[in-house]
């Protein structure tokens, strides 16, 4: 479904807790998807109670799955995928005509001041309509992360971003694809490398002996459709789009959106 990494911008101050970013965060998002699904709309403005965001429009469910808002908050989505577990997870969720697609989940939290508000509307969610999914959501020092999967939510503690994060899903299973993405993340973001131009390459790297698995992937049925970038400094946000041409390596970009971060 997605491969997501999050960097620190800026210059990392060095202390007894470690290292902390001092200007902001960069995010970087491949979107992979069934061909058959309608490509997305670039990103466009949205009021959300008294809060402005700028989001990529899935026409499908009206929402999206990735997101950035003017209280200095980004939000991202993923399918959870497991090897058996996720049939447990649909035969124990409620009726289709019951269930509400994914791309709602994030619009549902874009009217959070802050990242505890934001929180705290994910424990507001009826879990149990929605399919398996890991929300990330972030301001320029920590990140959180919910997974629902399995009848059961977990949310891991606040993590700093004082240094490249990694997260991924696939269609084909998420142990299937971790691993060998995995290692390459390690290998392109070393301690002294220029992390913004590794991240670029690495969210456009396939191998061409196994592209289903490659983190810009290509497999029959699906493929990366698009790559979104988020830089979320202290006093504004950047989002740009990129949306997949063919199934080679060519994009088209969008114009980078823009807004100013506004205290609650």
């Amino acid at each position: 479904m997605c491969t997501l990494t999050v960097i620190p911008l800026g210059e990392r101050v060095r202390s007894d807790r470690g290292a902390t970013p001092a200007s902001g965060i960069r995010l970087a998002c491949n979107r992979d998807e069934s061909r058959l699904r309608p490509l997305a709309l670039p990103p466009e403005l949205r009021q959300f109670g008294n809060r402005l965001a700028v989001l990529p429009i899935d026409p499908v469910s009206d929402g999206t799955w990735i997101a950035a808002s003017d209280a200095g908050l980004v939000f991202v989505l993923m399918n959870v995928y497991g090897p058996a577990s996720a049939a447990l997870q649909t035969s124990a969720a409620r009726s289709a005509a019951d269930r509400i697609s994914r791309g709602r989940i994030i619009p549902h939290l874009l009217r959070s001041s802050n990242l505890s508000e934001a929180i705290s509307l994910v424990g507001d969610l009826d879990h149990g309509r929605f399919e398996p999914f890991r929300l990330l959501i972030a301001d320029t020092r920590e990140l959180v992360e919910h997974i629902w999967h399995a009848n059961e939510m977990r949310s891991a503690p606040p993590r700093q971003i004082n240094e490249p994060l990694f997260f991924t899903s696939s269609g084909l299973g998420d142990d299937v694809v971790a691993n060998p993405r995995r290692r390459l993340f390690v290998e392109q973001f070393a301690a002294d490398a220029d992390w913004i131009a590794r991240q670029d390459a690495f969210h456009r790297s396939c191998w061409p002996d196994n592209t289903r698995a490659s983190v810009w992937m290509t497999r029959p049925e699906a493929m990366t459709v698009s790559r979104t970038v988020v830089e979320l400094g202290r006093s504004s946000i950047s989002m740009q789009y990129f949306a997949r041409v063919g199934d080679g390596s060519d994009e088209v970009a969008s114009e980078p959106v823009r807004l100013d971060v506004v205290a609650a």
